[in-house]
Protein backbone atom coordinates (compact mmCIF):
# COMPACT_ATOMS: atom_id res chain seq x y z
CA UNK A 1 0.00 0.00 0.00
CA UNK A 2 1.40 3.25 -0.46
CA UNK A 3 0.94 6.41 1.10
CA UNK A 4 0.34 9.75 -0.72
CA UNK A 5 2.59 12.53 0.90
CA UNK A 6 2.19 16.19 0.02
CA UNK A 7 5.17 17.88 -1.27
CA UNK A 8 5.35 19.72 2.57
CA UNK A 9 5.13 16.62 4.05
CA UNK A 10 8.20 15.26 2.16
CA UNK A 11 10.25 17.88 2.43
CA UNK A 12 11.86 17.48 5.76
CA UNK A 13 12.60 13.75 5.00
CA UNK A 14 14.50 14.62 1.82
CA UNK A 15 16.23 17.78 3.85
CA UNK A 16 17.37 14.97 6.72
CA UNK A 17 18.68 12.62 3.36
CA UNK A 18 20.30 15.26 1.97
CA UNK A 19 21.90 16.30 5.51
CA UNK A 20 22.68 12.54 6.54
CA UNK A 21 24.49 12.38 3.28
CA UNK A 22 26.69 15.00 3.64
CA UNK A 23 27.78 14.18 6.87
CA UNK A 24 28.68 10.89 6.08
CA UNK A 25 30.41 12.25 2.86
CA UNK A 26 32.80 14.44 4.73
CA UNK A 27 34.87 14.12 7.29
CA UNK A 28 32.86 14.69 10.04
CA UNK A 29 36.36 15.21 12.88
CA UNK A 30 37.33 18.02 10.70
CA UNK A 31 34.73 19.79 8.72
CA UNK A 32 30.49 19.44 9.51
CA UNK A 33 28.37 20.94 7.22
CA UNK A 34 31.28 22.92 5.74
CA UNK A 35 32.45 24.77 9.01
CA UNK A 36 35.95 23.71 9.68
CA UNK A 37 36.62 22.07 13.21
CA UNK A 38 38.90 25.34 15.47
CA UNK A 39 41.12 24.97 18.23
CA UNK A 40 40.89 27.68 20.49
CA UNK A 41 44.16 30.00 20.78
CA UNK A 42 45.52 31.11 23.99
CA UNK A 43 48.10 33.66 22.13
CA UNK A 44 44.84 35.60 20.77
CA UNK A 45 41.31 36.72 21.64
CA UNK A 46 39.55 36.16 18.51
CA UNK A 47 38.00 33.14 17.38
CA UNK A 48 37.66 32.52 13.78
CA UNK A 49 34.14 31.04 12.51
CA UNK A 50 33.67 27.48 13.07
CA UNK A 51 32.89 24.86 15.46
CA UNK A 52 34.86 24.22 18.90
CA UNK A 53 35.07 20.85 20.87
CA UNK A 54 34.12 22.03 24.83
CA UNK A 55 37.40 22.64 26.60
CA UNK A 56 38.10 24.00 30.34
CA UNK A 57 39.88 27.31 29.71
CA UNK A 58 42.51 25.87 31.31
CA UNK A 59 43.52 23.65 29.74
CA UNK A 60 43.75 25.57 26.58
CA UNK A 61 45.91 28.28 28.42
CA UNK A 62 47.44 26.62 31.38
CA UNK A 63 47.95 30.26 32.82
CA UNK A 64 44.31 30.34 33.99
CA UNK A 65 44.94 29.42 37.76
CA UNK A 66 44.19 31.34 40.59
CA UNK A 67 47.68 32.42 41.70
CA UNK A 68 47.81 34.00 38.24
CA UNK A 69 44.93 36.10 38.87
CA UNK A 70 44.54 39.32 40.94
CA UNK A 71 42.96 38.87 44.61
CA UNK A 72 38.97 38.53 44.39
CA UNK A 73 39.29 38.94 40.55
CA UNK A 74 37.29 36.27 38.34
CA UNK A 75 38.65 35.77 34.90
CA UNK A 76 36.85 33.02 32.66
CA UNK A 77 35.13 31.55 36.10
CA UNK A 78 38.32 31.78 38.19
CA UNK A 79 38.77 33.43 41.32
CA UNK A 80 42.38 34.69 41.74
CA UNK A 81 44.18 34.55 44.80
CA UNK A 82 47.64 36.92 43.27
CA UNK A 83 48.27 39.74 45.60
CA UNK A 84 51.50 41.77 44.98
CA UNK A 85 51.49 44.04 48.18
CA UNK A 86 52.90 41.25 50.58
CA UNK A 87 56.49 41.67 52.16
CA UNK A 88 56.49 38.60 54.47
CA UNK A 89 58.72 36.02 55.03
CA UNK A 90 58.76 32.88 56.63
CA UNK A 91 60.69 34.43 59.54
CA UNK A 92 58.15 36.75 60.22
CA UNK A 93 55.68 34.10 60.90
CA UNK A 94 54.77 31.94 63.88
CA UNK A 95 55.53 28.43 63.32
CA UNK A 96 52.47 26.56 62.42
CA UNK A 97 51.06 29.65 60.76
CA UNK A 98 50.35 29.81 56.99
CA UNK A 99 49.95 33.23 55.20
CA UNK A 100 50.43 34.11 51.57
CA UNK A 101 52.45 36.70 50.32
CA UNK A 102 52.75 38.06 46.28
CA UNK A 103 51.02 34.59 45.29
CA UNK A 104 53.35 32.33 47.12
CA UNK A 105 52.49 30.00 50.23
CA UNK A 106 55.10 30.83 53.23
CA UNK A 107 54.69 28.76 56.47
CA UNK A 108 55.68 30.65 59.76
CA UNK A 109 59.55 29.54 61.33
CA UNK A 110 59.69 31.94 64.08
CA UNK A 111 59.29 30.18 67.52
CA UNK A 112 57.22 32.04 69.96
CA UNK A 113 58.60 34.32 72.65
CA UNK A 114 59.07 32.81 76.27
CA UNK A 115 59.56 34.41 79.63
CA UNK A 116 63.17 35.44 80.65
CA UNK A 117 65.27 35.12 83.99
CA UNK A 118 68.54 37.79 83.98
CA UNK A 119 71.35 36.67 85.68
CA UNK A 120 71.96 38.17 89.56
CA UNK A 121 74.62 40.90 89.53
CA UNK A 122 74.19 41.76 85.69
CA UNK A 123 72.40 45.18 83.81
CA UNK A 124 71.70 43.08 80.92
CA UNK A 125 68.78 40.48 80.00
CA UNK A 126 68.86 38.65 77.01
CA UNK A 127 65.28 38.44 75.31
CA UNK A 128 65.56 35.45 72.85
CA UNK A 129 64.48 35.80 69.36
CA UNK A 130 59.97 34.97 69.11
CA UNK A 131 57.14 36.41 68.35
CA UNK A 132 55.79 38.02 71.90
CA UNK A 133 52.08 38.19 72.67
CA UNK A 134 50.47 38.77 75.89
CA UNK A 135 51.81 38.96 79.04
CA UNK A 136 55.55 37.64 78.96
CA UNK A 137 58.08 38.62 81.98
CA UNK A 138 61.56 39.77 81.92
CA UNK A 139 62.87 38.85 85.66
CA UNK A 140 66.25 40.18 87.29
CA UNK A 141 66.95 38.46 90.20
CA UNK A 142 69.72 40.88 91.94
CA UNK A 143 69.94 40.42 95.92
CA UNK A 144 71.69 44.29 95.61
CA UNK A 145 68.68 45.58 94.29
CA UNK A 146 67.07 47.19 97.72
CA UNK A 147 65.64 50.18 98.57
CA UNK A 148 68.76 50.93 100.86
CA UNK A 149 70.94 51.23 97.45
CA UNK A 150 69.00 53.54 95.72
CA UNK A 151 68.67 57.14 95.65
CA UNK A 152 65.43 58.49 97.33
CA UNK A 153 62.93 59.85 94.53
CA UNK A 154 63.97 57.12 92.26
CA UNK A 155 62.31 54.00 91.21
CA UNK A 156 64.26 51.47 89.41
CA UNK A 157 62.54 48.32 88.43
CA UNK A 158 59.64 48.78 90.66
CA UNK A 159 61.60 49.47 93.32
CA UNK A 160 61.37 52.59 95.29
CA UNK A 161 65.05 54.07 96.78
Amino acid sequence: MLLKMSKIALFPLILFACLAGIAHAADITTHVFGAKKQALDPAGNTMPAGYYVLKNLSDVDTDLVPGNIAVSTTIFGVLGTYTSDGTAATGDIAIGKIAYANGVKLTGSVPAGANVTGVAGSSVVTITDGLYSGNKTATVNDTLLSAGNIKTGVTIFATAG
